[in-house]
This record gives C-alpha cells, sequence and structure tokens, in this order.
C-alpha cells in the first residue's frame, strides 16, 4: 500500500523515497518507476531469483509470505490450529470423546467466541453403555485436524506458510 510516512521504515520490502512536491507529476512518477524496479531487480538477485524470468517483478519476499500456488482455507485453519493448540495443552492425549468433550467445553467456555469447529457440532450419543460418544467419523476427522495442525506447524516453522498441504 502506498501512504505518506512520518518516519522511516526499515522492512527489507519497503522503500523509503523524498518526493519534491515542486515538481511535476509525470517526471516524479516515470522516476520513482526507475527508482522501484531497480530496487526489485536488486531484490530478486539477492533471493537468487533472475528478474527477466519471471512474469512479474512483485514476487513474494520475506520469510512468512503465503507460500505460492497455496490456497488458504481460513476458517478452517483457524479450527485446526485451535484444536491442535488445545491438544498440545492437554499434553498430547489420546484423540477421542473425551479429548472432543474436551475441546467443546473449553471452546464453549471462552468469554466472547463461543463456536465450535463444524466438525463437533453434531453432538455426541449414547452406546449401548449410556456412555456419551462422537461418531468415528468425527474422530477420525479430528485425529486429521490435527495432522495437518502438526505440519502446518512445520511448515510455518521452515519459513513456508501455510506450507504445501491440503487445506
Amino acid at each position: 500500500m502506498t501512504r505518506e510516512i512520518n518516519r522511516v521504515s526499515n522492512h527489507a520490502n519497503s522503500l523509503n523515497v523524498s518526493i519534491p512536491l515542486n515538481q511535476p507529476v509525470s517526471k516524479t512518477i516515470r522516476e520513482l518507476k526507475k527508482i522501484i524496479e531497480k530496487k526489485q531487480d536488486e531484490r530478486l538477485k539477492e533471493l537468487g531469483l533472475n528478474a527477466k524470468s519471471l512474469k512479474t517483478k512483485s514476487v513474494t519476499y520475506g520469510n512468512f509470505e503465503v507460500t505460492h500456488g497455496v490456497e488458504i482455507r481460513g476458517k478452517t485453519l483457524y479450527e485446526i490450529q485451535l484444536m491442535y493448540k488445545i491438544w498440545l495443552d492437554m499434553g498430547k492425549p489420546a484423540i477421542n470423546t473425551e479429548y472432543c468433550m474436551e475441546v467443546v467445553n473449553k471452546l464453549r467456555s471462552r468469554p466472547r467466541a463461543r463456536w465450535i469447529p463444524y466438525l463437533l457440532q453434531e453432538k455426541p450419543v449414547k452406546d449401548r453403555k449410556g456412555n456419551l460418544r462422537y461418531s468415528d467419523d468425527q474422530i477420525r476427522q479430528v485425529r486429521r485436524y490435527i495432522n495437518k495442525g502438526k505440519k502446518v506447524c512445520e511448515s510455518v516453522s521452515k519459513g513456508e506458510f501455510p506450507g504445501r498441504n491440503s487445506l
């Protein structure tokens, strides 16, 4: 986003310039374009990329940019990371009905947002002994969420976000 700043930015993906206000806008834009293209070429070279072989010079830079070609499903990713955090906080327990009930209880007891993940919205049913149980399909999906949570955390630790996964 182009904007006026009051102090110098040290971010690697920004450029600080001084623009004289008494100069024609068309001349300023031409000069600014040259400066930006030169800086983009330098930055691409630093990253080991050839600017001439790329379709655009506006390649994402940085350690935590979105991984190219990966679609982010924000709500699902949030649910996965929330469940994964609860699983870690609980000491990595077995993923079963008790764990699922604990997730639901923790999420429902929050002060503001009391929603629960989509896959746990179907309430547990009583088994033959009268105990409440989530279905095998729900528990299997929760296990998948935990495994995906691990993969996302591993990807982020390597500087790829959200990483190559099937979210």
